[in-house]
């Protein structure tokens, strides 16, 4: 269960928080477009790999952009025996700016009924995210997934926990980007 948690963390879903008004609009004119995501915008228009430590679970997501202002995650988890696939997890997920918390939402559902949402914001270049359930009402966390960026074709997501006034790797997966390619179903 602990992996599923990590993976969903890992595979980043953010959604606006509440449906927002006008007057929040008015109020935080400065982000209403990508920018707002940093590196991570760049992502989209691809659709990256990745196989995770031990080579038992595959992980396969699509980034678009949407309305010029939302990132959206398409993505297909394998799970393998043998080299074959057992099972499969389909999953979206969706990155939006909040503006009245200036933090970046993200909603996740899968095939297996899964739902996550997480709190994310960039961080000394990195995009760090946080699952809402692991973060406490004063806004204290002990789990955070942090995203880096591998050059032009790659990125890191990393799971790691709190250590003292630090932060300990409990396990990362680097993503390469496809030369080509289209998910199934995706949106273009």
């Amino acid at each position: 269960m602990k992996f599923v948690a990590g993976l969903m963390a890992c595979s980043l879903i953010v959604l606006l928080s509440g449906a927002g008004s006008a007057q929040d609009a008015d109020a935080s004119s400065e982000a209403t477009d990508l920018a707002v995501y940093g590196w991570f915008a760049e992502l989209a228009g691809s659709c990256w790999r990745a196989e995770f430590p031990g080579g038992e679970t595959r992980d396969r997501q699509c980034h678009s952009a949407q309305f010029g202002k939302v990132l959206r995650v398409d993505q297909v988890v394998e799970t393998l025996a043998e080299g074959r696939v057992v099972s499969a997890l389909t999953a979206s997920s969706v990155y939006a700016w909040d503006a009245r918390n200036k933090r970046v939402r993200h909603f996740f559902w899968g095939s297996d009924g899964s739902l996550e949402t997480a709190t994310g914001w960039l961080e000394a270049g990195d995009f760090v995210l946080v699952l809402d359930r692991e973060m406490d009402p004063d806004g204290k966390f002990e789990m955070r997934t942090v995203l880096r960026r591998d050059g032009s074709d790659g990125f890191t997501a990393a799971r790691e926990q709190r250590a003292g006034s630090g932060w300990s790797p409990l396990f990362s997966v680097s993503y390469r980007r496809e030369q080509s390619g289209s998910m199934p179903g995706s949106a273009p």
